[in-house]
């Protein structure tokens, strides 16, 4: 085994998604801006505080599940 390279220890379980925080905080700010702002207004839309909000959190699932998939926590 290469014990310099490879990290052999039990990552135990990721967190669930509500007690998710993703490790890059400027690049979900990022990507919330573009999403609810920048691609809406780009597209001559203008959403309501509901669909903000529902926007935020079906965007914060998909974050959430590619950070899983790509093996961050």
């Amino acid at each position: 085994m290469n014990w310099d390279v490879e990290d052999y220890r039990n990552r135990g379980e990721p967190p669930a998604w509500m007690e998710w925080t993703p490790i890059s905080s400027i690049a979900y700010l990022v990507q919330w801006f573009m999403y609810i702002w920048l691609v809406p207004f780009a597209l001559g839309l203008a959403l309501t505080p509901m669909g903000i909000l529902f926007t935020t959190v079906l965007l914060d699932w998909f974050q959430y599940r590619r950070a899983i998939s790509n093996g961050h926590y």
